[in-house]
């Protein structure tokens, strides 16, 4: 991988990988697409997108070799980020599926409440997203954010230490969860116009 790689991009075959690289092209991120071990393996920092559901995401990632990659990667120290199937990816399990999920977060993602349908599931649309952790990522985004959601599943947002940013749909759930290197947003970055790009900006600049 190029050294001047700020951001390797994993194809595991389920993802939105055309916005994300076009996103990053237009905040001049440099990115590169990876899709085997040795590339995750000699990556500066992993982005992890997602589109679809949980057991297909991780077999596209154990097919190809890359869920150990990105293990490995992670315990190695390198900056990874998960975003929207991404950030389930990241975590122990998902009541959306049956497969055991990377574990680089000890948290699990759980079906959205549609809370006797006074909320919509999926949840779809613009959202604010409020921090409630300090993080570097975080740190000097303008404050309101709104981003955009598409989701159906979520990590809950009940105190516990790995969650950084809440939102509310029904109930409040975690819009950001990481735990030193490892990060995850269940928002889309690159749909989210300047808030998004806020965000990937910092990301490809981060030293954990």
């Amino acid at each position: 991988m190029a050294a001047d790689v700020q951001i390797s991009v994993v194809d595991y075959g389920v993802g939105n990988l055309g916005s994300v690289m076009n996103m990053l092209r237009r905040i001049r991120v440099s990115a590169a697409l990876v899709s085997t071990p040795e590339e995750v393996g000699s990556a500066r920092r992993i982005l992890l997108p997602g589109v679809g559901k949980f057991d297909r995401g991780m077999e596209g990632l154990e097919q190809r070799g890359l869920d150990a990659a990105i293990q490995e990667a992670a315990l190695g120290g390198r900056p990874v980020l998960g975003i929207c199937l991404g950030m389930q990816l990241l975590t122990k399990r998902s009541e959306e599926g049956q497969r055991t999920g990377l574990g680089l977060v000890d948290v699990e993602t759980v079906r959205l409440d549609d809370h006797e349908g006074s909320v919509t599931v999926p949840h779809m649309g613009w959202g604010w997203v409020r921090p409630v952790a300090a993080h570097p990522v975080l740190d000097g985004l303008d404050f309101p954010a709104r981003f955009y959601f598409a989701h159906s599943f979520a990590v809950p947002a009940d105190g516990a230490a790995t969650t950084l940013a809440v939102s509310r749909h029904g109930s409040f759930l975690s819009s950001v969860i990481g735990r030193e290197n490892v990060l995850g947003a269940q928002f889309h970055p690159e749909k989210s116009h300047v808030f998004g790009m806020q965000f990937l900006e910092r990301f490809g600049s981060w030293e954990p």
